[in-house]
């Protein structure tokens, strides 16, 4: 397929094959960021949080597409290139997630 390229042209017009090519850089809006405040401010009545397991996947998805190789670009803030800065960076945002969610680090469901 790739060894000429008719070859990979016929293959991809006439085989059915699919190419992708990944992102190299995502934008996470101010909204996103809004919601994924109000994920980490939300509590009951008595205090406890209530969107925390919510705002981890969250944050995991966002891990997930920085370690894809994909740079994360968020308004204000240096781009988020690797695992480091992404958890600087979610560390620094939500500094109570270590304390209170037990799926925060370590756990990749």
């Amino acid at each position: 397929m790739l060894a000429t390229d008719t070859n990979f042209t016929l293959a991809i017009t006439n085989s059915g094959i699919t190419v992708q090519f990944p992102k190299q850089h995502c934008t996470i809006s101010d909204e996103t960021l809004r919601e994924l405040d109000t994920l980490y401010n939300n509590r009951s009545i008595s205090g406890h949080p209530t969107g925390w397991d919510t705002l981890v996947e969250e944050l995991r998805d966002i891990r997930r597409v920085i370690e894809a190789g994909i740079t994360v670009h968020i308004e204000g803030e240096q781009p988020i290139q690797n695992w480091q800065q992404f958890y600087a960076w979610a560390h620094g945002r939500y500094y109570m997630l270590e304390d209170g969610a037990n799926k925060w680090i370590g756990d990749d469901s």
